[in-house]
Formats: structure tokens, sequence, C-alpha cells
């Protein structure tokens, strides 16, 4: 019995377990303290004598929580006095005559889940026939344990059953930990625990092993492991030691508590996420945490984050977990139309590319994946609150195969999340582009123009350069507008601002100051600078500007100024730019005139 009372006390992660007959003080069986914890020294028979005396639900279990109790409840003043927080019956018998009493010195939860329940009434339906023929405490042979024992329990379903030698090798186990580990019990019999622990915890649990077994401690923790598919997995498990075929092995109760750990991951990226969309981070900055908190449970998969842009995507952020999808990272082509991430856009749907080599998927991704080792692809799309698409989550595998349910609840949250993030950015994005830029050319506007001539008033201070300006204006401007009307006008500023583009150097900046005026400001120039920059932008307008079906020519006049080294007052260089613009048109338009 007090093997009985030991498992039940592993299986219910309790610190005090005991084996009773109703009606009786006396234990059949009891378990030990957990490490670290003074309670060898506790009544059992009055501890017995409390639960047995407090009421029970129509279970027959009772829950009674020192901590929580109203003031002058029995049963907590009782458990109180002995060192406890709460107490727990549960009937291992149908007839309910033998029952489980666990205890210990932390609060539990208010009651216990079914399956632990179960699992703990399989122990005293094993037992009941010899408790019922002798109140003496029964003698279970080690070698009749897995005889008779161990496999009724590794058929309890949603409880994980595992016997381990020191060196963390499976000597058996029950099917809920094989599938967990992605496997089958009979082809993981025999391997180490070990090899599916990540390198930098492998240390701490094989000490943990051996301090079970040559310690005669219990030891519980919460391990990562990975399976046998490269999946990183959280594990709840609780040792001790056991005898087992002779020999002192280690029992180990797990649990799979992945889900809760990705949802507390979850949490935590939304808070940073939000934290930086309301400080206005650059996006590739926001979006890196959404991959990281992808390879919390997969932890070699590459991480994607593509933003819809006009037709095409981009990628805002990319995360890598091997050398495999790296390689596919840098050489992908997001314009390729057969991909999944464009379907899945394009369709505003999930696209589970579970198998990268099958038939149906083609083209240059599959034949890129291949290449570097990714097989499967899954796409979220990323979705504004109007329900269009902004982009796509895309979760790079170097194995073939679906998202179990808990992962992929766990990737709808965070597309919605990585969706209402591209939201806010392209908002603040908007109004920041509103207040700065021309809303039809996308040229700088006048408040930018001012910033950036403030900018470089103060650098040519600092350094002794010069800072040169052109003024343009599109010569009979106004006449195409009338003949063409003002879509197509519109359309040749748009057309123009880009000839004028294509003429500056990297640092150069064009702004729109008029209807048809824009202003060129050039850093650390000279009259050479400015006459070489203004000669490319006229010839830029050599080739006439096609408007829909129009094919029209048009120049503009430009005027030029620099102003004096360490810098100057810049509304005085506008002015000479101004007026050297008139002196072109003067002079016959078309061409530029540079101010004395």
């Amino acid at each position: 019995m007090d093997r009985i009372a030991t498992l039940g006390a592993c299986l219910a992660g309790c610190d005090v377990a005991l084996v009773i007959r109703s009606g009786d003080d006396g234990c059949l069986g009891w378990g030990r303290s957990w490490p670290g914890g003074d309670l060898r020294a506790v009544d059992y028979p009055r501890l017995a004598a409390v639960v047995q005396a407090a009421p029970t639900d129509d279970d027959g279990v009772v829950m009674a929580d020192a901590a929580a109790a109203p003031e002058g409840d029995v049963t907590a003043v009782a458990l109180r006095g002995m060192g406890l927080a709460f107490a727990a019956r549960v009937p291992l018998s149908m007839g309910g005559r033998i029952s489980l009493i666990l205890a210990g010195c932390q609060a539990g939860p208010q009651g216990l889940p079914g399956h632990v329940v179960c699992g703990l009434r399989v122990l005293g339906d094993l037992a009941r026939d010899g408790v019922n023929t002798a109140v003496t405490p029964l003698a279970m042979p080690a070698s009749g344990l897995s005889a008779d024992l161990i496999p009724v329990m590794k058929r309890v379903v949603g409880v994980g059953f595992a016997f381990l030698d020191e060196d963390g090798v499976f000597l058996d186990l029950n099917g809920y930990v094989a599938r967990l580990l992605g496997g089958e019990p009979a082809s993981l019999t025999g391997s180490s625990f070990l090899d599916l622990t990540p390198v930098h915890y492998r240390e701490d649990v094989a000490e943990s092993f051996r301090r079970v077994i040559h310690d005669g401690l219990r030891v519980r923790g919460e391990w990562p492991i990975l399976t046998t598919e490269g999946v990183l997995r959280r594990t709840s498990v609780s040792s001790e030691r056991f005898e087992y075929g002779g020999r002192p092995v280690c029992l180990s109760v797990i649990a799979d508590v992945t889900h809760q750990y990705a949802d507390h991951a979850l949490r935590q990226a939304q808070a940073r996420l939000l934290k930086q969309v309301v400080l206005e981070k650059p996006l590739p900055e926001l979006l890196r945490g959404v991959g990281e908190v992808v390879r919390t449970h997969r932890p070699r998969a590459g991480v994607l984050v593509m933003h819809r842009h006009n037709d095409g995507l981009d990628v805002e952020s990319a995360v890598a977990g091997s050398d495999g999808t790296q390689a596919f990272i840098d050489a992908l082509a997001t314009d390729d139309t057969r991909a999944p991430w464009a379907t899945s856009v394009t369709n505003n749907r999930q696209v589970m590319a579970a198998d990268l080599g099958a038939d149906e998927w083609r083209g240059e991704c599959a034949r890129l994946a291949r290449h570097c080792g990714v097989r499967g692809v899954w796409c979220w799309p990323l979705r504004a609150q109007d329900g269009g698409a902004l982009g796509c989550l895309v979760v790079l595998l170097e194995r073939t195969g679906l998202p179990v349910e808990w992962e992929a609840e766990f990737l709808d949250e965070l597309s919605d999340l990585t969706g209402f993030a591209l939201e806010r950015q392209d908002r603040i994005e908007g109004l920041r582009r509103s207040a700065l830029y021309d809303d039809l050319t996308g040229a700088a506007n006048r408040t930018l123009l001012d910033d950036r001539l403030a900018a470089l008033r103060a650098g040519d201070a600092r350094a002794g350069s010069r800072t040169a300006v052109l003024l343009l204006d599109l010569d009979d401007f106004k006449a195409i507008n009338d003949t063409y009307g003002h879509a197509c006008g519109d359309e040749l500023l748009v057309a123009a601002v880009a000839r004028i583009r294509k003429a500056l150097r990297a640092d150069d900046t064009v702004a729109r100051v008029g209807g048809d005026e824009f202003v060129v400001v050039l850093a650390d120039a000279d009259e050479a600078t400015a006459r070489g920059v203004a000669g490319r932008v006229l010839e830029q307008f050599d080739e006439p500007v096609q408007l829909g079906t129009h094919s029209v020519a048009v120049r503009p006049s430009v005027g030029a100024a620099v102003g004096p080294a360490g810098g100057g007052d810049p509304e005085a260089l506008l002015k000479a730019a101004d007026q050297a613009m008139y002196n072109a048109k003067r002079a016959g338009k078309g061409t530029y005139y540079l101010s004395a």
C-alpha cells in the first residue's frame, strides 16, 4: 500500500498520501514528503480522522483549502495545526470503503482533474481484493509490479508514466508519453530522455535522475523536450525512486504543459508588441519578436512577416532557425505568384503547404524549397479590421506536416496580433507621410523642405560646406492642364517628380512647393555640382511624357543658387533660385540659369 500511496501522491502532485479504510483510524500506507518539506512528522492517524470527518460531495471527494476556508472551519483549523494547507479524499474502490487521502503544505486547486481521479481509482481497484481480506498493510513484491500494476497504469488516458534508469534511458512508458515525444512506446523504449532534451538543460535533468535513484529524493520540475519531429514542448515532470524489475529506477509522471506555456508566451508577445506600437518603433524591430515567439516551440523554423504594398509583398521581418531556412529566406522571390504566401494573401485565407515536394506545389518557390531543405510552409493572412489582407505570417519548416490543434490556435492569435500591429503602423506611417510629404506626387512638402534646409544650414556651419538649391517650374503647364484635363495634369506632375529623382544623388531632396513648382536641395554642393544636376534634370525631359493616349512634350525652367561656405539664410537662397528661374524663362524656357 505504501507504493500505491506514493504513486498516488506523484500522480496528483501532492506532498503526502495515505491509503485508509473507512471507519478505521489506522492507515494502510503512506507517501513521503517532497525534498525540502518538513512533513515527516505529520500525525497520519489524526490526518485520516480529520479528513474522514469532513463533509464530502456527491462523488465522495472532499477538498479543504485551509488558506481560503471561512473563519472557524474545523477541518481548516486542524490542517493548519499540522502544517498543511489543503487535503483531499478520493475513494479508490467502487464501494467507497478504500480511500486515498492527499495533503500538502501549499494550497492546491479547488478540485482534482477528472483524469487524475480516474488514475487514482485504478490504483484502488488493483488493491481492492487484498485490502478487503486483510486490514494489515499488503506487501506488493517488486517483481509483481510489472505484471499487475504497470500494464493497467499504461492504459490510463491523459496521464503520462515512464520508468527510466539513472542515465535517463526509457525502460517502459505509456502511450501518452510516446505521443508527447512523437513516437511509439516500442520505438522509444531503450532511447534516452536526455537525447530529447535541449543541450543547455541536459546536465540539470541528468542530475535530477541521479538524485532520485541514488538519494531517494522526489524531484519536480518543468523541462523542455524536443520531440522526434523537432517540436519544442514544455513538460511538467514529477519523479521519485521506485522498484522496477528488481532494481531502483526513476518513476516519472509527465504532463504536457506546452499549451499553457505558449499562451503565456503569446500574452508576453502581445504586451511587448503593443508597447512597441505605442512607442512607434520601426516596423522591422516591432515584428522581430513575432518570429522569436514562434521559435519558442519550433526552434528550427524560419518565420517571415510579409507586408502588402500596392500589388506586391515586402518582407518586413525574417527570422531563420536553421541554415536551410536562412538559405531559403536569402534566395526567395516575393513576386512568385504561385508561392503559398501569394495564394494566402490573394485569397485572404490560410494556406497549409504540408509538403512542398508534392505535385500540387510547383514553380520557383517549390524548387528553391527542395534545394534548401524546406519541406513545409504554413501561411496565415494578416488581416485589417475591415477583414482585408495586409500581408502574411509565414512559417518555414524542415519537416512535412500540419500544426497540431493548440499550435494552430496559437498561430491564429499571433496572426491577429501581427495584423493589428501592421495596420496600426500603416496608419501612423500614413499620418507621418501626410504631414511631411505631398499626397499626389510623394515629394517632400514645405514642412519637410524647411526641416531639410535648417539641418543642412547647421551642418554647413560645422563643416564649412555649402548647400545648393534648384527651383523648377514646368513651362506652359496651365495650357496642358486646360487641354487634357486635371487628371492628366496630375499624372504629369507625378511623372515629373519621378524624372527629377532620376537625375539626383542619393542624399538630395525634391519637394513640391506649388502647383507645378518644385525645389531640389543639394547637400555639400558647389557651382559645378549645381550645373551638373540641373543639366541632368533637363535631359530627363528630352522625351515626351505619355499621358493615357496622349504624348505630351514638356520641359522645366530651372533656376539654381549656391549658398556661401559655412551656411547661409535658407530664405535668401530660395529667393535667389526663384530669380534665377525667371531669368531662365526670359532666356527662352526649357533651360537653366545659375544665380551669380
